[in-house]
Formats: C-alpha cells, structure tokens, sequence
C-alpha cells in the first residue's frame, strides 16, 4: 500500500504506476486502516513540502523509519512552518536556542 504524500493540489495529478493501491494522506479512515495492518512504516521525505505535507503529518502519530532522499531539508521546514509558526518556533528553540528562534521568523 502506497499512501501519496504531496499536497491537496497535486494529489488530483496522475501518479507513477507502482502495481499497487494507493490513498490519499488526507483520507485518515483509509491510512489508519492500512497502517493497522502492516509491519513497518516507510516514510520517503524529501526537501519540497508540496510534495511531502503527508508525511510531516503523519509523522508525529505513526512513527516510522525515514528515508531522506535529500540531504537538506530546510526548505521544507520553512514552508511547513509558515502555517506551524509556534510549533516551527518550538523546534527552533530546542535546537538552537531562544536567539536563533528569534531570528528566524
């Protein structure tokens, strides 16, 4: 089972073939059905959020093993935060301090 992780606007655009069934991030009823039945969860994370909204949502409430296919993700954390300010400003200060989480925003 494949759950596709890009954004509202790109989730109507066709996909590759993967020989496999697959849904929408967004449909909670279908992912929790689906995560309840397998063995481990892969999460391919990648620095363009559009592409990636699902998994930094699921992330948090079904754990799993990440594969980062980029090796900067900054870009991605910054377009997540726009809408996650205090969250985003709560991870900067744990990271790097109130200095830092200041400056960033």
């Amino acid at each position: 089972m494949i759950v596709r992780t890009e954004c509202s606007a790109l989730l109507d655009r066709p996909s590759h073939d993967f020989n496999s069934r697959m849904i929408s991030w967004s449909d909670e009823k279908q992912v929790l059905e689906a995560t309840a039945e397998c063995d481990v969860l892969v999460y391919q994370v990648g620095d363009n959020y559009d592409y990636h909204e699902g998994c930094v949502t699921w992330l948090a409430r079904l754990p799993g093993v990440v594969c980062l296919h980029d090796f900067f993700v900054g870009h991605m954390f910054y377009a997540w935060a726009q809408k996650n300010i205090e969250k985003a400003d709560s991870v900067l200060k744990h990271l790097y301090g109130d200095d830092m989480a200041k400056s960033f925003f």
